[in-house]
């Protein structure tokens, strides 16, 4: 009888993440939120984008959407977020 051992761990497969640096402030800038399509999700991200404003000082809240729960956003959905924000919030919804 053979007894095959498995370590389920993920190996390193190319270079480590790097996350982008915090934002000092938030007063000022341009927030981006992208909705999974996921029921009342896009309900959270419209009042979180109010909230940002009210109490942080966020000068514009842009407010996009994927095409399906499960797929990928458009290539230019993710194009105008880098653009156009400082930050973008991603948000599921249910």
């Amino acid at each position: 009888m053979t007894f095959v051992m498995l370590k389920p761990r993920r190996e390193a497969h190319g270079p480590a993440l790097v996350f982008a640096p915090r934002l000092g402030t938030l007063e000022g800038k341009v927030i981006g939120t992208l909705w999974n399509n996921r029921p009342h999700g896009d309900e959270f991200l419209e009042q979180l984008g109010e909230e940002l404003k009210a109490r942080y000082k966020v000068a514009e809240v842009v407010h996009r959407k994927k095409v399906f729960i499960n797929s990928r956003a458009p290539m230019d959905v993710l194009e105008e977020l880098k653009e156009r924000c400082d930050a973008v919030v991603v948000g599921i919804g249910d």
